[in-house]
């Protein structure tokens, strides 16, 4: 393999580790098995898409597992978005 196929093997790994994500706020306005809208952003919902609760017990902040299910309209959330595809959710409870 020549070094210039090594330098673009290397481009491509490290592009697809470094994939770019960011994170969104706001309230679920839309909720389907597949599908969310928060305010007026609407996202895919990946398959392994990871979702939990944060909530607050006497001043300090918990995390605990939850499912889609869990999930309804109204619901306070910050979301891990790739592009158009959400890959976290997280239901703040604390914030009702």
């Amino acid at each position: 393999m020549g070094k210039v196929s090594i330098v673009l093997l290397l481009l491509v790994i490290a592009t697809s580790v470094f994939a770019e994500h960011s994170y969104y706020n706001g309230k679920v306005t839309k909720i389907s098995d597949t599908i969310l809208t928060v305010d007026s952003n609407t996202y895919r919902i990946a398959n392994n898409c990871r979702v939990a609760i944060h909530f607050e017990n006497k001043g300090a902040f918990y995390e605990k597992p939850a499912t889609l299910k869990d999930l309804k309209v109204g619901d306070w959330v910050t979301i891990r978005t790739d592009d158009k595809t959400v890959t976290e959710i997280l239901i703040e409870q604390y914030r009702k």
